[in-house]
């Protein structure tokens, strides 16, 4: 289904667009702010994808989603300290932890679920197939452009 494209591809951007603006930011403001407005963004995306299945460690949530291994820890830290997640190490390596939600984290996920569908849907309304696909289409080209561009305060040598 072509919203379920959209689904994944517009936190990605969303993200990589944050990141960007995070970094260039950081260059000019203490970024004790935008770092703990950075983890729970990240952690909400966490919570979304223990909930879905198919990722339980923090290298799976930041391989799926294209964010730094260490910002995922950091919101994984942040959300055993809340109790909604248990780590057990893993019986092969135990340097990987498994990621569990606990109980009290399934109300939140909940409403994270019911309050994505929404907008998603809200997003996608009035837009055709063809529409879509030529954003998903779009959005990747600006997706390899932003990952390569430089920061605004670091300007490319002239060529020739």
């Amino acid at each position: 289904d072509y919203r379920q494209a959209l689904y994944y591809v517009v936190p990605i951007i969303a993200f990589s667009i944050g990141v960007f603006i995070t970094e260039v930011l950081k260059k000019y403001f203490s970024s004790r702010e935008f770092a703990m407005y950075e983890h729970w963004i990240i952690a909400i995306e966490v919570l979304l994808l223990l909930a879905k299945g198919g990722y339980d460690t923090a290298r799976d949530i930041s391989r799926q989603r294209g964010m730094p291994r260490s910002l995922v820890s950091k919101s994984v830290d942040l959300l055993l300290k809340r109790g909604y997640l248990q780590a057990s190490p893993d019986a092969r390596d135990r340097r990987v932890a498994r990621l569990r939600l606990l109980p009290p984290a399934q109300a939140t996920v909940d409403r994270l679920v019911l309050a994505k569908e929404a907008f998603f849907s809200q997003l996608c309304r009035g837009i055709t197939r063809e529409e879509a696909e030529a954003f998903y289409s779009m959005v990747g080209k600006l997706t390899r452009n932003l990952n390569e561009c430089p920061l605004a305060d670091e300007p490319e040598e002239p060529k020739g």
